[in-house]
């Protein structure tokens, strides 16, 4: 990714991903943002503009991981479209 797609975090954010135990990508408009946490509570990335958007998931995780490699990931479960499950009885 070059410098100038590259997401920016506040000093905040790094130092939030630093303490943080685990970490969550939300899917927004737009991309991704990510949701760290720890058992004192959580926060959404930020830039200077506001919630920091990724544009893949990947970049997202390279950014977390770049500052705190023992990161635990959650993923919500994708459920498929109701067209594709089968009827209920």
């Amino acid at each position: 990714m070059s410098d100038s797609t590259r997401v920016r975090i506040t000093d905040v954010s790094v130092a939030n991903i630093e303490v943080a135990t685990d970490a969550k990508i939300i899917p927004v408009k737009g991309g991704f943002n990510v949701q760290v946490s720890n058992q004192y509570g959580a926060e959404i990335l930020k830039n200077g503009g506001g919630n920091a958007v990724y544009k893949t998931k990947g970049a997202a995780k390279r950014t977390v991981e770049r500052h705190n490699n023992n990161i635990k990931w959650h993923e919500d479960k994708v459920l498929p479209s109701p067209s594709m499950m089968p009827p209920s009885t």
